[in-house]
């Protein structure tokens, strides 16, 4: 639940830093209009992908995109650890 909490408030906060220079500076088309790319962003930088698609413009933004690639790592290890708990074979 906290894996999922995280990625969608970090996706909200990356996207209302990024609209206004979307909006004012972009081109035709605006990334973060839409809440599934800042998701599919805030996801692909969580799991240490990283494509390349989509990029953030704004200081607050990168700032925001610095602390999801490091808190990403942590959370995807309480994950692991998490599930390898549940399937442990001892009493």
């Amino acid at each position: 639940m906290l894996f999922f909490t995280n990625i969608f408030v970090m996706s909200y906060v990356l996207r209302i830093f990024e609209i206004p220079y979307q909006r004012r500076f972009g081109d035709n088309i605006y990334q973060f209009d839409d809440f599934t790319n800042s998701i599919w962003l805030v996801l692909a930088t969580i799991t240490t992908v990283g494509y390349g698609d989509i990029i953030v413009h704004t200081y607050p933004g990168r700032l925001i995109m610095m602390l999801v690639a490091l808190w990403g790592p942590i959370m995807i290890s309480l994950v692991v650890l998490v599930s390898s708990s549940i399937f442990d074979l001892n009493k």
